[in-house]
């Protein structure tokens, strides 16, 4: 899953640290710097030829995407990109193919919740591994300026050049905005904001607020700046809309050939759930550390796992003490089977309990069940834990593009040093 809001991150803007933390809340005032004496320059990107190819590399290009007549039943993206992002686009396989469709049509609404906002809830039963829906972003833009359109004056304070770089995403957003359809401009200036009094523009406050990372199209990065300074951020009128929970029911990919990210659910869902999606990168992480960094969303998270916080972390710790890598010890390759299903499948009642059925870990202990089961001849053990990896892996792995087809080929890479393993403590005589 992408990660939500990692413009929010102090690495993102180094001067500007807003400290707030699901309840809604002020975000913390930081005084607007004057910027007097700064003439903004114009914006001259390239533009409105959305299928040439032959950019330079370091082009800035506004292009909406795709370009195709399924476009307008499937939605479009208008894009602040490279040329070299525009072909990785153009060129994936398959681009652009329509929209999925769900197996049930309006499973979920958008409605209002108690101390939260707006957010989805379902309104029917949704099985674990089923798409909920497919969505294109309103806009996409990178997380950091282009350099040619920041310019401030010498004698500017580390403040004030901060500001000037808000002040020009605020305009370059504002462009994007612009060429929305009068709809998605409202949906978009609708979405929550915890930006608002830190410097940042109303737009740009609800793209830091709301975007996510789009895994695939990355630029260069410059001596200085953060890692991520190179990614894309993207922001959707749907899936924007979805609230955070540390122990979230779905989860979501970005598809590099249909240019979306679906969404899927990660365990069964009842009717009447609301649909929470994880915006932090290890929910194994204690209480207090999520808490902490979940503050520069502006609200505070009231989920299970934040409200019993000491039951929650005892069950984190030992969750990641029975998944670590660990040599066992034993009289023979039986006894060895044995204690590893017994770890096995001790952490995965302990992710099922926590509701950690999105994590790697649980997918991971899934997976190397069902080959110890292989293993030991557990035929029906076999079966069961192979139906539930599928089903995680449709939950978390469905959709295509260049950073999934890395992670498979080295969960393929595990998985046959997991087998050679296997066949060289003996278990193979137990076929």
């Amino acid at each position: 899953m992408m990660k939500r809001g990692f413009l929010n991150t102090s690495k993102a803007y180094p001067k500007d640290k807003p400290v707030v933390p699901l309840r809604r809340r002020r975000a913390t005032s930081i005084d607007k710097v004057s910027v007097k004496g700064y003439t903004p320059a114009p914006l001259d990107f390239i533009s409105k030829d959305t299928n040439r190819k032959n950019y330079k590399d370091s082009d800035w290009i506004m292009a909406t995407l795709p370009s195709t007549p399924n476009a307008i039943v499937d939605g479009q993206t208008v894009c602040l990109i490279t040329g070299r992002a525009k072909r990785q686009i153009l060129n994936t396989p398959g681009y652009p193919q329509p929209l999925p469709r769900p197996k049930q049509s309006d499973c979920f609404r958008i409605e209002e919740i108690p101390g939260k906002g707006r957010g989805l809830v379902a309104t029917k039963d949704i099985k674990w591994g089923d798409l909920i829906f497919a969505e294109r972003p309103m806009i996409i833009h990178p997380a950091a300026l282009p350099a040619n359109t920041v310019s401030a004056p010498a004698h500017f304070t580390g403040a004030q050049k901060q500001q000037v770089g808000l002040n020009e995403s605020e305009r370059q957003i504002g462009l994007l905005i612009n060429e929305l359809s009068p709809e998605d401009q409202a949906a978009f200036r609708d979405l929550w904001n915890c930006h608002k009094e830190d410097g940042s523009g109303p737009l740009l406050g609800a793209s830091r607020t709301n975007g996510f990372g789009v895994s695939d199209y990355h630029e260069p990065i410059k001596p200085g700046f953060p890692e991520h300074a190179g990614s894309y951020s993207a922001t959707w009128k749907i899936i924007s809309r979805l609230n955070h929970s540390c122990r979230p029911n779905v989860g979501s990919g970005w598809d590099s050939p249909s240019f979306s990210m679906h969404v899927y659910a990660g365990r069964d869902i009842k009717k009447g759930e609301e649909l929470c999606l994880n915006y932090l990168g290890d929910t194994l992480q204690l209480t207090a550390s999520r808490q902490r960094d979940l503050r520069s969303y502006g609200f505070e998270c009231i989920c299970p796992a934040c409200t019993n916080a000491a039951s929650s972390d005892a069950r984190c710790k030992e969750i990641e003490d029975v998944t670590k890598p660990r040599f066992i010890t034993g009289s023979c390759p039986k006894t060895l089977l044995r204690q590893q299903k017994e770890m096995l499948d001790r952490a995965i009642i302990l992710m099922e309990v926590e509701g950690l059925q999105l994590t790697e870990q649980y997918g991971g202990s899934l997976s190397k069940m069902s080959q110890l089961c292989v293993a030991s001849q557990d035929r029906e053990g076999a079966r069961k834990y192979k139906r539930m990896h599928e089903m995680f892996c449709r939950a978390t792995e469905s959709t295509k593009s260049a950073v999934r087809d890395q992670k498979e080929a080295d969960n393929k890479k595990l998985s046959e040093e997991l087998q050679r393993l296997v066949k060289a403590m003996g278990y193979q005589s137990m076929k």
